[in-house]
């Protein structure tokens, strides 16, 4: 009975995780990075270039600043430099 519960905990926990990763991109530091950020980012991209179809290239790489910018604005926020004018 043991095995089966912790099977099914297993699951659970797997199944919540996969869930919450859906809704985000990456998780840094501990803070997720919503999804939304890409699909805004593709956005811009798109209407930039003239219809012209979104790449799995270009997904990769609005992934990868999206990523990037929360980096950057974990590290101002550690350093103080976001409250400044």
């Amino acid at each position: 009975m043991k095995l089966k519960l912790s099977t099914v905990a297993l699951a659970l926990v797997l199944s919540t995780a996969g869930t919450a990763f859906a809704q985000n991109v990456a998780i840094v530091n501990g803070k997720p990075v919503p999804s939304s950020r890409v699909d805004e980012l593709l956005k811009q991209f798109s209407s930039q270039l003239g219809g012209r179809p979104v790449t799995p290239d270009i997904q990769a790489q609005a992934k990868e600043a999206v990523i990037s910018r929360e980096i950057f604005m974990q590290e101002a926020q550690k350093t103080g430099l976001d409250a400044t004018d």
